[in-house]
């Protein structure tokens, strides 16, 4: 893959995440359970308020997403540890660091953050283990091209906790890893596309098939999506990173809309196609077309709905503070590399679909970013939960 393509990877997988999901435990399966009633509550709580027909609504509601992480540790963690984040090059990544700078001072542990290069993530991680750190927390980089300082992580004893790709934690492998699938920013949006369109949905989804995550949202659209729509319509429009590059989308999606004149909605499942995208298909007389997005950012939530009507947006600080928390639960003697039900967890973060002027206004105080659930106030519950406040 070349460097074009890795920087490529880094941006979407840290850009992405997901909606609030089944509770989180760090060996009881009985938390799990609890917590996912408690998501099911909201969730039907939202839907009640704001279906309009027979469709099932999605969640809209901000105060909907809750932290899916409720299980305490049995004691304080020790304090002192040493930690390096490694944080890609690109703008999604800086996010991560206010979260990460938050979390570990929470805990009285010292924080360095290390900016390695796209293009060579392994040495980045090399840089890390020779600073000898007691953990490092990382973000989008596939451990299948990291597999030599893998290796040397787990002989040095240096847990690594990550986000935004697709593989689980276990054991050999990282030790927690949040935000591993799109599945439910799509489930949301599929929702607010079924409704919206009173269930006669026709849509084109961008997706580039290069990047396995993106897959868990075309895989959705293809199938539970016509399930819950039966008139309803899909087709992807896969992309290459040259697309967004050269500035190709905007062609593209519309001679897929003259090629399918039926087509009402585009998809998107990452906010880079959607860039300028909105002048292309009004000049070419596609006015009517929506557009949506998944993984939204800053720019995105400025645009709603004049030219996005529909998008979620990554709580990069939140997922910050799942990764700490699975190095903490580690400092305490919990394998957290071994409970399914953690990592079931910690692999989905919260959303919630921001369809309105007022909704993303309401963003403004945060620079337009979703820090995630209570808009902050999580922080808090994970200092209980970690027995420092």
């Amino acid at each position: 893959m070349t460097s074009r393509s890795w920087a490529l990877l880094i941006a979407v997988v840290t850009s992405a995440l997901l909606l609030a999901a089944c509770g989180g435990s760090d060996s009881s399966s009985s938390s799990s359970e609890a917590t996912s009633a408690e998501t099911t509550e909201a969730t039907e709580a939202t839907t009640e308020e704001s279906t309009g027909g027979d469709f099932e609504a999605p969640v809209t509601d901000p105060n909907a997403p809750k932290n899916t992480i409720t299980e305490p540790l049995p004691k304080t963690p020790p304090t002192g540890k040493k930690v390096i984040f490694l944080q890609c090059e690109l703008p999604a990544c800086e996010r991560f660091v206010n979260g990460m700078e938050e979390s570990t001072a929470a805990l009285g542990w010292q924080l360095e953050t290390i900016v390695f290069p796209s293009a060579d993530p392994g040495k980045g991680l090399e840089t890390a283990l020779s600073k000898k750190p007691d953990y490092i927390a990382m973000s989008g980089i596939p451990q299948e091209v990291i597999k030599s300082q893998m290796a040397s992580a787990e002989k040095a004893g240096v847990p690594i906790a990550s986000c935004s790709t697709v593989e689980l934690g276990k054991p050999g492998g990282y030790l927690a890893q949040c935000g591993a699938t799109l599945l439910p920013d799509a489930q949301e949006l599929g929702k607010w596309i079924i409704q919206d369109s009173e269930g006669k949905g026709q849509v084109v989804g961008l997706t580039l098939p290069l990047y396995p995550v993106l897959g868990t949202e075309t895989d959705y659209f293809e199938g539970e999506f016509l399930e819950k729509c039966p008139e309803c319509g899909y087709q992807s429009l896969d992309l290459t990173p040259e697309d967004l590059g050269e500035g190709k989308v905007g062609q593209k999606v519309v001679a897929a809309l003259q090629q399918n004149p039926d087509i009402n909605y585009v998809y998107s499942t990452f906010a880079d196609p959607t860039t300028g995208l909105r002048p292309v298909l009004d000049s070419a007389g596609f006015q009517d077309v929506k557009i949506v997005t998944a993984a939204g950012n800053s720019t995105t939530m400025q645009e709603i709905p004049k030219k996005i009507a529909a998008a979620t947006e990554t709580p990069n600080e939140y997922m910050a503070w799942q990764m700490v928390d699975a190095l903490a639960r580690d400092s305490v003697g919990i394998d957290v590399a071994k409970d399914k039900a953690y990592q079931e967890t910690v692999s989905k973060t919260p959303i919630y679909v921001i369809d309105s002027e007022e909704a993303a206004e309401r963003l403004k105080q945060f620079g337009y970013d979703w820090p995630g659930p209570g808009d902050g106030s999580y922080m808090q519950e994970f200092e209980e939960l970690w027995q420092v406040k």
